[in-house]
């Protein structure tokens, strides 16, 4: 039930790249039908033994699992509530999880977008109030379990294509940081850019980050065009961006040759 980048194409990546890539995002989905297949004893772990072997054989291969939690499924505010409603779940993930670490999971991701089965209004107590006990829940249970495992709050990061557009989202997150603040390890992000202006918004992101004094990772980085890949990259390289943790390239599509996805890495990328 994971999805997964196999140890093929990080290999195939560094060949590609000259560099050693290890990172390799892990989606966990919390459908309904595990969890229950779980709770009714159908399987000895949340986890699919076959998923666990998988991942096993990954890390000794020397990947670093990204893990995503993602409660999916639930509609409204129910996938946050079902992180509050699963210790079962989670208290058996972060013990199967602990021998992959150290690596880091990101929770309900991009919650900060309107369309995200995860979203979290800012003008809401009551639905910020939720999201603080979610995360709150899901950090107590992985420092118990899984201290080798950071707990991650992972918003889209803002790619407007004007700056008001991308103050205005950044000022909107700035509302969660302090929120989340003691119920996570780091804060981490998506950033697709479609113009080397909208990597503005990265390096807001990344300020933002530095006052929390909380680490900092970018969980998936695309760009449309070398310009804004190469811009990225000189902010990074003149320390605009901080210290990054950890950088996670969109995939490169190694097994899926019929797709032509724009964010991929490009040839002067690599």
């Amino acid at each position: 039930g994971i999805t997964f980048r196999p140890h093929e194409g990080l290999r195939r990546l560094s060949q590609d790249t000259s560099l050693r890539i290890r990172g390799t995002i892990v989606y966990i989905p919390l459908r309904a039908d595990a969890i229950l297949a779980f709770r009714n004893g159908d399987r000895a772990h949340f986890l699919a033994e076959k998923d666990i072997g998988y991942l096993t054989a990954l890390v000794h291969k020397g990947a670093v699992p990204r893990l995503a939690l993602e409660p999916i499924g639930w509609g409204g505010r129910g996938p946050l509530q079902r992180l509050l409603s699963s210790t079962d779940v989670l208290t058996d993930l972060a013990s199967t999880l602990a021998p992959l670490g150290p690596c880091s999971m990101r929770v309900a991701s991009e919650l900060n977008l309107y369309d995200s089965p995860y979203h979290v209004p800012t003008t809401s107590p009551a639905a910020m109030d939720q999201m603080c006990r979610a995360f709150a829940e899901v950090h107590a249970v992985f420092s118990a379990r899984a201290p080798n495992v950071a707990i991650t709050f992972s918003p889209f990061i803002p790619n407007g294509q004007t700056r008001e557009e991308r103050r205005h989202s950044l000022r909107l997150i700035a509302r969660y940081l302090p929120v989340l603040d003691r119920h996570v390890d780091m804060f981490t992000g998506t950033f697709y850019a479609r113009s080397p202006e909208e990597v503005d918004g990265l390096r807001g992101y990344a300020r933002l980050v530095w006052h929390t004094g909380k680490p900092f990772g970018i969980d998936e980085l695309g760009c449309h065009d070398e310009d804004t890949f190469q811009t990225v990259m000189d902010s990074l390289v003149e320390g605009r961006l901080g210290e990054p943790r950890f950088i996670n390239f969109f995939d490169y599509h190694v097994e899926k040759p019929h797709v032509d996805h724009p964010w991929q890495l490009k040839a002067a990328d690599k």
